[in-house]
């Protein structure tokens, strides 16, 4: 289990709610079996005495499998040390973000789970290429595209958001609305608005009724923004809005279509 998000928190309540869901798999765990767990996450870390044959992964000292020495490559990806008992590995990540290097290790602690040898587990993770519509960076003769439209919670959205903000260029977010949130849903796009302004945008565009809030808390932080009711209307102006040099990041739930202005923008 990766995180405790709050994706489809509208049918399961809370957190908490979504932890005792994930985890109730693990009940069916045999003798042999394993769990491999985010030990960063405070609802995962619960998990530690209540679960056999738990692995945790993570960047604090206490996990099984730490991250350290990182190097951060931009949006090339980055390099760090994975420590565990006595023994270390270095990984290159080919895909940006702190998220990545969370990825990686869970990826690792599956390969040694499975009897994997050091030397294939980092020529695996060396080798990732992301899902169509996941993070995919496209460098063009006048912009970076950062297509990552098919799917949205608030941690995604926010770590996307922290990604472009480091790029080179203006950063133009382009944001849709975040759905099955439940009751506060307006709560979390006006934080995920909060965020983007202190992560530096430059431009924030949103899209979707819920977004609106995206764009108020971006606006009280400082970001120049515009709202489109839905994606053919921001189409007709998208070519007078990006400029040459930008890096622009798409992002919303699926249901939402920017797939298509990502598209268009490639």
């Amino acid at each position: 289990i990766t995180n405790i998000g709050e994706s489809h928190i509208e049918y399961l309540g809370s957190r908490d709610g979504i932890l005792r869901e994930k985890s109730d798999v693990f009940k069916n765990i045999g003798a042999e079996g394993r769990a491999i767990v985010n030990g960063d996450d405070d609802k995962l870390c619960t998990l530690r005495g209540k679960v056999n044959n738990l692995t945790t992964y993570g960047f604090g000292v206490e996990n099984d499998i730490r991250a350290e020495d990182v190097m951060d490559k931009g949006l090339e990806g980055s390099e760090f040390t994975a420590v565990y008992g006595d023994k270390s590995l270095r990984l290159t990540v080919p895909a940006p973000g702190r998220h990545m290097i969370m990825n990686a290790m869970c990826a690792m602690a599956v390969g040694l789970a499975l009897g994997m040898s050091q030397e294939k587990i980092a020529a695996g993770v060396a080798a990732y290429v992301p899902a169509a519509g996941r993070m995919d960076i496209i460098k063009g003769r006048s912009i970076t595209l950062l297509s990552d439209a098919y799917n949205a919670s608030p941690t995604s959205m926010k770590g996307s958001i922290d990604i472009a903000c480091k790029a080179e260029g203006r950063s133009v977010l382009i944001l849709g609305d975040m759905l099955e949130l439940g009751d506060n849903a307006p709560e979390y796009h006006y934080q995920v608005g909060q965020h983007a302004a202190a992560a530096g945008a430059d431009l924030l565009i949103s899209i979707g009724e819920l977004s609106r809030e995206i764009n108020r808390g971006a606006a009280e932080g400082g970001v120049e923004t515009i709202h489109f009711a839905n994606r053919e209307e921001l189409s007709k102006k998208l070519d007078y809005i990006i400029l040459e040099g930008d890096t622009v990041l798409v992002k919303a739930s699926h249901s939402m279509g920017l797939d298509n202005i990502a598209e268009y923008l490639k």
